[in-house]
């Protein structure tokens, strides 16, 4: 059985400096409500990993007698 599960990315700009337009990013899961504010694509893919990961082992473990 596949599991999966649904996040929710907001991305926005920052213009801090006039030269520079930061992308920040918001990813939530959207069935905990648990969410994250990043500023690179990294941090955004491990919050997913690791809830992802989290999720799974939580099921899981439900499954064993």
């Amino acid at each position: 059985m596949h599991h999966s599960q649904l996040f929710a990315l907001r991305l926005w700009t920052e213009h801090e400096d006039p030269e520079s337009k930061d992308v920040r990013f918001k990813v939530q899961h959207v069935l905990s409500g648990e969410a994250r504010y990043a500023r690179n694509w990294d941090e955004v893919e491990a919050f997913v990993m690791q809830t992802f990961h989290d999720v799974e082992i939580g099921v899981q473990s439900r499954k064993e007698p």
